[in-house]
């Protein structure tokens, strides 16, 4: 009886190591690749391929060329001669510009006071008109120029209790600069050389002009 169960026994263990050692089927095989109920596996994508950005460039800001000045505020200086002293003359200008590039062209109207050495001042006042070149290429801030100048006005004063006016006329040069201070805002400085005459006298004199602008 006991021989018996050890042979049973001895035979069991044999064919439990004959089906252990059989390599898996293919189908079994299939079935481990197969998913399992309850078993998450992670899913993978193929890489995708990106373009590189393509860099894009600042926009530029162009910067424009100051063309020169559009109007003025200023002080000028000059001579009037009546033959009765030096006829020292101070004037407030005021000056127009027409946008024409290079070629300055322009207008200016003028009052002021001219001292008379045998009585109260005289009232000034009269338009020039400036036609000349104004050089805007090579600087960035500073526009040298150079205008030829013609102009009249009148001279009125009293003369023995009495109101008398004479006429004057002026033509001459000027050279000068332009300083650009910020966008369109400018101060300029100029110096002038001119024949003028005088209720009848006629005399040469130098002139200076200051001035603020746009």
């Amino acid at each position: 009886m006991i021989a018996a169960r050890f042979g049973t026994c001895v035979g069991f263990l044999i064919l439990c190591g004959t089906v252990a050692a059989q390599p898996p089927t293919s189908e079994n095989a299939a079935g481990l690749a197969a998913p399992q109920p309850g078993v998450h596996r992670p899913v993978t994508f193929a890489p995708t391929s990106q373009a590189a950005p393509t860099p894009t460039t600042p926009p530029t800001t162009e910067v424009a060329t100051w063309t020169g000045p559009r109007v003025q505020l200023g002080y000028g200086r000059l001579r009037l001669k009546d033959g009765f002293g030096e006829g020292q003359t101070h004037l407030g200008t005021f000056s127009g510009f027409a946008p024409t590039g290079r070629v300055r062209v322009a207008g200016t109207g003028v009052l002021g006071s001219r001292v008379y050495a045998l009585g109260q001042n005289d009232f000034v006042l009269g338009v020039l008109a400036h036609a000349g070149y104004q050089h805007l290429s090579d600087f960035d801030r500073l526009v040298p120029y150079v205008t030829f100048d013609i102009g009249g006005g009148a001279s009125i004063g009293k003369r023995f209790r009495e109101t008398q006016s004479h006429g004057w006329l002026l033509f001459g040069l000027t050279a000068g600069v332009e300083v650009r201070l910020s966008r369109g805002l400018h101060l300029g400085i100029g110096f002038g050389y001119a024949r003028v005459r005088l209720d009848g006298v006629g005399h040469h004199t130098a002139s200076l002009d200051l001035h603020v602008g746009l």
